[in-house]
């Protein structure tokens, strides 16, 4: 300000000219804010030291008054004990909240009762009868958004009435909320004992989750609503026809796949309430999830009934309209045709391409969750249509016992419907087994697996081509990783059923059970045998999948003693060919080019690399399951001709880097067979830790020998 003062000659020509240089502000002041920042560093540090002293005071004298209690209190009062005990607690509970100046004890304790009940709730939800009144629950939570006041006696329909007004006005916060209060408060189970008025809800529900297509918050909620009124409809009181393809047209928003060069996510988006999304998070589930979900207990609810036909009610196809897909255009149900079929496969027809290897992208989660969610809840809902009935409704004529609805009963799914679904599932695994993205190709494994316990004959000899043709794959062997995943999560029911030899002369003969059964042993076998060069120490993904795969053969067979109903297996040569190359593994860690620290382990016996564990020892490794199964399952005579092989690898061999594999594989010997493992393997070691003593013992050396580590 001066100088533009002094320039503009408002000062005189007499005034002088001041300069000031940048810096010399900052070095009159860093001094000064050095010593201040040092004082303020010192006296922090020594307010946190006079409280962790007095904290450690405190510890110490609870510690010293729970002692002294105890020795106060005589030992048959053991009520007296625990009073203490949770007294003590209770005071280090009391202090923390004393200390905060937020603290509040009411307000701690309500927290840690309501943890206990929400714990206890999920923990015995099946087991207690009980009902739990949720007028208070939502009092509480309700003045917390300080909304308006409801009322409710326990029936869908007054809920649904009550939140209904604020569903309305989609450009309010409040509606978000109130559909979050909706999912969580309305009483779905009402479906099974017969409750009326479920096709208008239906109705009215599928009309305001049409209404905003790009929220995800408000599709979640709604696809959520949804499959849990399909879960409960048992006895098919909603007709589902007339819904079905606008249903479908909302599951596909689920998946975000791309079209074209379009991009997988919608432009433009509506936002989430923040209160709505702080308090129903926890409610927010992944779409395609609840996508298969819906699929799966909508089945066999769209086939025609004569019920459906002669009641109005359920028959809403809506009236005036163009008919539906499935329909006629009188708006008759076609007879025998299931549309959720119909439109899972059109479905599946836009999908499929995106199972592909080369196909990559965000979607692959959302394609890999919707594949576990449509084999998961498959094999739920046919396990609870084989149990056996249980409740007080059924007549076979469609009368409900309750308040008089009329229901055509939900049909179970049929076993030709069984096979459809099944096929469907398996157009998406076929392509996705082979994927890039682990979680989608582990994804497709399992739905092998899965649907060969549903249709052994479309499942099993496709697992068997693929597992062949990557077995003699020479430019393509990263597959046969996968391949021998697929086809050991598939032993079990290729044990149980089998497969066809010859598939064409199945189809023209009868099916010979035994003959399958044989043929499926068979190719168990040889799997085994043709998998025993993938035991490769340069390739620790395909010998992982290979002891994984042995691992499942023998937790699923009895013995491997030959006769009739045992696998026909070469035993001798199997086993005496996998521990030559488990041995050779362990001989290729062995060797010092292998090692992470060569020279520490000529110096050191507790170094790092005697204690670190390779591949074989891994989290996801079957290494040790298969060997303890391996001397289980072996007969005696051969069980001693391993142990024997063992014994002379060990006492042979320098285990240096290896100590910890090898003693593994000692311990399965000896538990499978102790006074064997006695004889042969610790009486020699033992022996040889002895001379190891007395030879080094002169020298005053106090590492411990090689031998003495593997036997610790």
């Amino acid at each position: 300000m001066y100088e533009t003062l002094l320039e503009s000659g408002f000062l005189g020509l007499g005034a002088p000219s001041l300069s000031i240089e940048a810096t010399a502000p900052f070095s009159l002041t860093s001094f000064a804010l050095s010593l201040l920042l040092v004082f303020r560093t010192n006296t922090s540090y020594a307010r946190w030291q006079e409280a962790r002293s007095i904290w450690g005071g405190v510890t110490n004298r609870s510690r010293d008054i729970f002692r002294q209690a105890l020795t106060f209190v005589p030992g048959n009062e053991p009520e007296l004990v625990d009073m203490f005990k949770r007294w003590s607690i209770a005071y280090s509970k009391t202090l923390m909240c004393h200390l905060r100046e937020e603290g509040d004890v009411k307000a701690e304790l309500e927290a840690r009762w309501a943890s206990a009940a929400a714990q206890l709730l999920r923990t015995w939800r099946h087991q207690i009868n009980i009902i739990v009144p949720w007028r208070p629950l939502y009092d509480l939570l309700h003045a917390s958004l300080r909304s308006s006041k409801a009322s409710y006696e326990g029936s869908a329909e007054e809920v649904w009435q009550e939140l209904k007004p604020a569903l309305q006005n989609l450009h309010t916060p409040t509606a978000q909320q109130a559909l979050g209060w909706l999912s969580l408060f309305l009483p779905t189970h009402g479906l099974s004992q017969g409750e009326d008025g479920w096709n208008d809800r239906i109705a009215d529900w599928m009309v305001l989750w049409e209404s905003d297509a790009h929220n995800k918050f408000w599709r979640g909620q709604w696809m959520l609503m949804f499959a849990q009124v399909a879960k409960h409809d048992t006895q098919g009181l909603i007709n589902w026809r007339p819904y079905m393809p606008r249903l479908f047209n909302q599951l596909q928003w689920a998946f975000q796949v791309p079209v074209g060069t379009a991009s997988a996510t919608p432009p433009f988006s509506s936002a989430n309430s923040p209160v709505a999304m702080a308090l129903f998070h926890g409610e927010v589930h992944t779409l395609a999830t609840t996508a298969g979900k819906i699929i799966v207990y909508t089945l066999a609810t769209t086939l025609s009934s004569p019920h459906t036909s002669g009641n109005p009610r359920l028959a809403r196809s809506g009236s005036g309209k163009a008919p539906l897909q499935g329909q006629d255009p009188q708006g008759e149900d076609a007879p025998g045709v299931d549309v959720v079929l119909s439109q899972l496969e059109q479905l599946v027809d836009l999908l499929e391409q995106y199972f592909h290897p080369s196909n990559n992208g965000g979607w692959n989660k959302y394609l890999a969750k919707f594949v576990n969610s449509l084999c998961k809840h498959l094999n739920k809902r046919l396990a609870k249509e084989a149990a056996p009935p249980q409740g007080h409704i059924s007549n076979g004529t469609g009368a409900v016992s309750g308040n008089g609805a009329v229901s055509c009963g939900r049909q179970h799914v049929s076993t030709e419907t069984q096979r459809r679904v099944a096929q469907i599932i398996l157009r998406m695994a076929d392509k996705a087994q082979y994927s890039k993205d682990n979680t989608l190709a582990v994804a497709a494994c399992s739905a092998f697996s899965q649907m060969a316990f549903i249709a052994p004959d479309l499942v099993l000899p496709l697992v068997q081509t693929r597992f062949q043709v990557a077995l003699e794959s020479v430019s393509a062997t990263h597959q046969l990783v996968s391949a021998i995943h697929t086809f050991a999560i598939c032993v079990r029911p290729l044990l149980l059923t089998g497969f066809a030899p010859n598939p064409d002369s199945a189809e023209s003969g009868p099916v010979d059970a035994a003959e399958h059964k044989e043929a499926g042993a068979q190719a168990v076998a040889g799997a085994m045998m043709a998998t025993l060069p993938g035991i490769d120490a340069n390739d620790p993904r395909k010998t992982l999948a290979c002891f994984r795969f042995y691992s499942v053969v023998l937790s699923s067979v009895g013995t491997l003693q030959s006769g009739p109903g045992s696998l026909p297996l070469y035993t001798e040569e199997w086993v005496e060919e996998l521990l030559s190359r488990v041995f050779g593994i362990l001989g290729n860690l062995e060797a010092p080019q292998t090692r992470s620290d060569h020279a520490a382990v000529q110096g050191n016996a507790t170094s790092a690399a005697s204690d670190s564990a390779s591949f074989l020892l891994e989290g996801n490794s079957m290494f040790r399951p298969m060997m303890e199964l391996l001397f289980a399952r072996l007969p005696q005579d051969l069980q001693l001709h391993a142990i024997k092989q063992l014994a002379r690898f060990v006492t042979t061999t320098t285990l240096a880097s290896v100590t910890n594999e090898t003693a593994l594989i000692c311990n399965a010997a000896a538990w499978a067979a102790p006074e064997t493992g006695v004889e042969l393997l610790l009486k020699p070691l033992l022996g040889k830790i002895e001379e190891e003593v007395k030879h080094d013992g002169t020298a005053g050396s106090g590492r411990m020998s090689k031998v003495g580590r593997m036997l610790l």
